[in-house]
């Protein structure tokens, strides 16, 4: 059991399942939101074994990398826009770009493709955010980006916390701030 990996994605849950619940969000940020809570839950379950799933947890994580990223950023970014505010084309996103994931990590085996769109997603958010001069906002992609970085290169700053920690401590704080940056919550 892996006890801090359970609370810190105990925390991005709750995070996420607030975010979701508090106020009037665009669809495609509620729908990236969810499928990050959805990968946090299946970590939590993951993580204490009350019902460990490793595969589908993984799988989820993929998906948060590439597609939530992704609709999370639309949603900030575009939240006027059709694809933004319809369900039909929040789904067409997500299924485009699981897909575009799946193929470049399973048939090139480009296993790092998903967090590279997420990167790519979060300093454009990063980019649009400081050109708004939001500073929510600009908190919140920078923490994004801030822990794929931490998660990525492995560093463990403190030795009973992992860098998936920081991942979900970061992403919490990061999804937080963007929903407040809005307007959303």
């Amino acid at each position: 059991m892996i006890i801090s990996l359970a609370l810190s994605d105990a925390f991005l849950f709750c995070i996420c399942f607030y975010i979701l619940l508090a106020g009037s969000q665009s669809v495609t940020f509620k729908f990236g939101v969810s499928l990050v809570s959805a990968a946090s839950c299946l970590g939590v379950m993951k993580f204490s074994e009350i019902f460990p799933l490793p595969s589908l947890h993984a799988f989820f994580s993929s998906l948060s990398a590439s597609s939530a990223i992704l609709m999370i950023t639309v949603g900030v970014i575009w939240r006027d826009r059709l694809v933004a505010t319809s369900l039909r084309y929040a789904w067409i996103l997500f299924v485009s770009s699981a897909a575009v994931t799946l193929i470049m990590s399973n048939a090139f085996g480009l296993i790092y493709f998903g967090y590279a769109i997420a990167g790519v997603s979060t300093v454009a958010l990063i980019f649009h955010q400081a050109i708004l001069k939001s500073r929510d906002g600009l908190i919140g992609g920078v923490s994004l980006l801030f822990g794929f970085l931490i998660f990525l290169t492995k560093i463990e700053l403190f030795t009973f916390l992992k860098p998936g920690d920081y991942l979900h401590f970061f992403m919490a704080m990061g999804v937080y701030k963007l929903s407040r940056s809005t307007g959303l919550v």
